[in-house]
């Protein structure tokens, strides 16, 4: 069977089958792109049946239990992104972003984090100073999110957010996420309506 790349759409081959999923009994087939080397599932995702159990469960998951360890410890740093920062590149990268951005536009940015789990990293940029909300599908996490770090948050897609809108968003921030995405491209379309309209706080039924 054929297999095109869901970013680029050019000839991929199958690397790995049977990989186990989260949910009992379900596997996943791993195939991964010639061209942008992405590597990618064959199979499609239901992120909405799987995340709430997993943020549920995720202090004793491999690959989510240190996203339980950073929602506890973003609370006892004094510079919380600073921490996150020196855990991972991906949050140093954050970081490096919105403040390269303040010094090219003289202003704070309007944030949005868009899958942003237990909320840690927009918590982390509220505490820089900076207007950070964060947006997950899973009810769990915005609603530990919420009992954490205050009302910054939301769930629902982005789909949902691109329909309703009310503020201008200057910055999207995504941290492993788009390997989860069934169809990035289309995703990745709508995310850039939401950077430019403006979206509402309460497109949720949290």
């Amino acid at each position: 069977m054929a297999i095109n790349c869901n970013i680029c759409n050019s000839s991929a081959r199958l690397i790995y089958q049977g990989f186990p999923g989260y949910m009992e009994d379900s596997v996943f087939d791993i195939a991964k792109c010639d061209v942008c080397d992405v590597a990618f599932s064959t199979k499609s995702n239901n992120l909405g049946i799987i995340y709430d159990s997993i943020y549920t469960h995720a202090e004793t998951l491999q690959g989510y239990s240190r996203y339980a360890f950073y929602a506890r410890q973003v609370l006892r740093e004094k510079n919380p992104l600073s921490f996150l920062g020196e855990c991972e590149e991906c949050y140093w990268a954050v970081s490096q972003l919105v403040d390269y951005w303040v010094q090219r536009n003289g202003r704070r940015p309007k944030i949005l984090e868009i899958g942003c789990g237990y909320g840690y990293t927009t918590y982390a940029l509220r505490k820089r100073g900076f207007d950070a909300t964060g947006m997950d599908i899973s009810f769990k996490a915005v609603q530990k999110a919420r009992e954490r770090y205050g009302d910054y948050f939301q769930c629902c897609d982005v789909l949902e957010l691109a329909k309703a809108s009310t503020d201008i968003c200057d910055i999207v921030v995504m941290t492993e996420l788009i390997e989860h995405i069934d169809d990035p491209t289309a995703f990745l379309i709508q995310i850039a309506k939401v950077a430019t309209v403006r979206w509402n706080h309460n497109c949720d039924d949290a």
